[in-house]
């Protein structure tokens, strides 16, 4: 099974600190109502089994990070697995909501590349089932 989602922007961009405890963005929010929307339209159907996942990052993996307010900063890469986080919680988090069994322990085997494109930002997911049993 393949899904296309929106390009999703890291974990900590997703989670804020408040007074009270953590709490969900706004920004992080809309992201799940809008990948709800997306996932529901490509019929995802998942199965408690387990499964192996190929991620690939359509983005630009680039930044400029200034070093101080003189210096206008260097180029940083940004790392994959702060992406794989907000993606694999927003399928898990749909999957509780459409009442599917499945949860990130499903994925015994996982391959993330990431391709650079201006153009396209999206995360396309290709999820394949596996025939070994789940520990």
């Amino acid at each position: 099974m393949i899904i296309s989602m929106p390009f999703p922007f890291t974990i900590y961009r997703a989670w804020k600190r408040g007074k009270y405890g953590d709490y969900k963005s706004r920004e992080y929010l809309e992201y799940l109502a809008n990948s709800f929307a997306d996932l529901k339209l490509q019929n995802l159907q998942l199965i408690n089994s387990a499964y192996s996942l190929e991620v690939y990052l359509h983005n630009s993996f680039w930044i400029t990070k200034p070093k101080s307010k003189k210096d206008p900063g260097h180029l940083a890469k940004k790392d994959v697995d702060n992406y794989l986080k907000v993606l694999l919680d927003t399928i898990i988090r749909y999957c509780e909501v459409q009442k599917i069994d499945f949860d990130d322990s499903n994925i015994t085997e996982l391959h993330v590349y990431k391709k650079q494109d201006e153009h396209q930002k999206k995360a396309i997911m290709k999820f394949t089932q596996v025939n070994f049993p789940i520990f």
